[in-house]
């Protein structure tokens, strides 16, 4: 973890209680074995959004749009704004949106009529998005915060966080595999999710899985890599086994 070692000084400064709070509260809606079938997704988004908001009226934690830095559409998940004050990204979710998770998929071959799986990105749930922030930070030793939720009449409900500014150059996709190679994961082949490029990597002892792994998501500095946003997710029962069928 040496390499990391920017984001863990930041990560003891700042304790993630409110993220972890949030994502606990989160959890509570989900099936006990984290399998979610695709017709319960509305249902669970529904839930957690209201529970959401509800949390952050009673933490305090509902922010004024107007309270925030000038926020601009900079990625397909989240507005960003620099905040000069304490050298942070705040990042708020597109309005009623929480970033992308990756899923599995099947589909009947008509040939062999057997059940053939895949691993897709889709939408994630408020828990999901939570819990994906809660590894960056774990894994990566990222010093990713909570900040709060935006709430409006006029808009969906959208969470914002922040993030410590790293300077550098976009990693290579070569220095991308060095690096997770060194923190125990295996590349997934031909498995690009996100962009055309994305790496994809699985670490087997924890099944923690890695997706959209590409320059513009990393950062390099003075030779380190340090990962800004990729998707990260403990693998359920049956990704693993469909990732296991890849390596």
């Amino acid at each position: 973890m040496a390499n990391y070692l920017l984001h863990g000084r930041l990560h003891k400064k700042h304790p993630q209680t409110s993220l972890e709070a949030a994502e606990a509260l989160c959890r509570r809606s989900l099936p006990a074995n984290g399998e979610i079938a695709p017709d319960q997704l509305f249902e669970l988004r529904a839930v957690q959004i209201q529970g959401l908001e509800s949390w952050a009226r009673d933490s305090g934690l509902i922010l004024p749009v107007e309270s925030l830095p000038d926020l601009r559409e900079r990625t397909n998940e989240h507005s960003v704004a620099f905040r000069e004050a304490d050298i942070r990204w705040v990042k708020a979710t597109k309005p009623g949106r929480f970033g992308f998770i990756a899923d599995t998929d099947f589909a009947l071959d008509k040939a062999t009529q057997q059940w053939v799986g895949s691993i897709i990105l889709r939408e994630a749930l408020p828990s999901e998005y939570l819990a994906r922030q809660g590894f960056q930070n774990r894994v990566f030793e990222d010093a990713i915060q909570l900040e709060g939720v935006i709430v409006s009449p006029t808009r969906p409900l959208s969470l914002v966080i922040s993030q410590p500014d790293i300077s550098g150059t976009p990693s290579t996709l070569d220095e991308i595999r060095s690096s997770m190679e060194a923190l125990g994961f295996l590349e997934i082949p031909d498995l690009h999710l996100g962009y055309t490029t994305s790496l994809s990597f699985y670490r087997t002892a924890d099944r923690i899985a890695v997706f959209d792994a590409h320059p513009a998501n990393s950062v390099t500095s003075q030779g380190v890599v340090f990962p800004i946003d990729f998707i990260i997710q403990q693998a359920t029962e049956v990704m693993h086994g469909e990732i296991q069928k890849r390596l």
